[in-house]
């Protein structure tokens, strides 16, 4: 593809209905905007436009007339609302011819499958006459692309994992900075708010970077963007001083999350886990497991939500269950040194508490929420007053500070306030 200035403008443009009407949500642009961006690029614009051929057109046109460079996502499939190879042709002024390689490709594929050619499937070797073909190598649908004077627009499939590799194999190749290095770094953190921890690190920037700060909830994002050299090696400098001011809310480091990290150095410390959990119902076990690999150190999660569960599985005493109740640091404790024991691991987590929207009283309002850890050599609790927040906000925080603390405690930096030794 031909070389994209760094001046110029890239624009993506995402077709297809089922991302206006709620059915699926759009992740292309979101992560080709970030994919740019490590490149030292910029997305200047992101689309979304019905199936509607004149809806496309208009895209194209406008898209078109600003930008250099115009990525356009979906619409290339088989079926009758697949329109974007005729809207393409249409827009450059030519018209669809059948390509015998493509048409040679897409018989071969189904033939290595075992399958029958279907013949709605044709339609993918139908493209605007001129237009250089993007062979896809992962799915069924070529993309192509077409060249201006002024613009280069390049059609690629909608489905989010073509889509990648699209963007990797036929479409970065053509864009460059030609700045020089573009450096970031990027951390996340919990337990404290978007402006909290601007106002702890803004005083650091200097002209050379740019901070952004992105919520995803319940994690804060911080960026750390710069071009070149000089940015680089402040860049080097400013990474302890971030840390020095907020390190100790630290979860997240680049590309590695929570449960990333925590299984690292549970890896790194040859312990094992469980988990013992009441109001989030499996949520914790359910993050612990979605990360491949796992099972080198999660043993088991015992989901005690009743009390006679807790008793049965876990080994809480009735009297203390009737004594202090199920929400309680006395009950959480238990849980988690019941879990720690019956599963012969090196440690436990447990949490226990009212999610809402019923279950609150005066002294244990919906929102009190209590974690416990036990490793071999102590047993903590926490107390949660997430009053605010609705039921999935709840057990999203819950979980989310039982996994922190545990991570906080492998790498040594929990902080003493926040967990009580019991």
């Amino acid at each position: 593809m031909d070389h994209v200035e760094p001046q110029h403008r890239i624009e993506i443009l995402c077709i297809g209905d089922e991302l206006l009407d709620g059915r699926t949500a759009d992740r292309n642009a979101f992560w080709f905007g970030q994919r740019l961006t490590r490149t030292g690029l910029r997305l200047a614009r992101a689309t979304v436009v019905h199936d509607d051929p004149a809806s496309i057109l208009d895209a194209l046109n406008e898209a078109a007339g600003r930008a250099s460079f115009v990525l356009v996502s979906g619409g290339l499939g088989p079926t009758e609302d697949d329109r974007t190879r005729d809207v393409a042709a249409r827009w450059a002024g030519t018209e669809l011819v059948e390509v015998p390689e493509v048409l040679v490709n897409l018989e071969k594929r189904y033939l290595e499958r075992g399958m029958a050619f279907p013949q709605t499937n044709r339609r993918q070797a139908m493209l605007p006459r001129g237009a250089e073909i993007l062979p896809n190598e992962v799915g069924t649908a070529p993309g192509f692309r077409m060249v201006t004077p002024a613009v280069t627009l390049a059609f690629v499939p909608g489905v989010p994992a073509e889509f990648r590799w699209f963007v990797e194999t036929h479409v970065l190749g053509a864009l460059s900075s030609g700045e020089g290095g573009f450096c970031e770094r990027s951390w996340g953190f919990f337990g404290i708010t978007e402006s909290q921890l601007a106002a702890a690190v803004e005083s650091l920037q200097t002209p050379e970077l740019s901070f952004h700060y992105i919520p995803r909830f319940p994690e804060v994002k911080l960026f750390v963007r710069g071009q070149g050299d000089p940015a680089e090696a402040a860049l080097d400098r400013l990474a302890g001083e971030i840390m020095a001011r907020v390190g100790s809310y630290l979860v997240t480091e680049g590309e590695e999350s929570l449960v990333e990290r925590l299984g690292r150095r549970l890896v790194e410390r040859s312990w094992t886990l469980a988990t013992a959990e009441s109001c989030t119902g499996g949520m914790l076990g359910q993050m612990i497991t979605s990360v491949s690999g796992s099972s080198a150190y999660y043993q088991e999660g015992f989901i005690t939500y009743s009390n006679r569960a807790k008793m049965g599985r876990l080994g809480v005493p009735g009297e203390l269950l009737d004594r202090c109740g199920a929400v309680s640091a006395e009950v959480a404790a238990a849980m988690a040194a019941g879990a720690r024991e019956r599963a012969a691991v090196e440690v436990a987590l447990s949490v226990t508490g009212i999610a809402g929207p019923q279950g609150g009283r005066p002294d244990k309002p919906v929102g009190t929420v209590f974690v416990g850890m036990a490793t071999p050599a102590d047993l903590y609790v926490r107390e949660l007053k997430l009053y605010r927040w609705d039921r999935n906000q709840i057990r999203t925080l819950s979980a989310w500070s039982a996994l922190s603390g545990l991570l906080w405690s492998l790498e040594n930096r929990l902080p003493e306030h926040l967990m009580r030794r019991v």
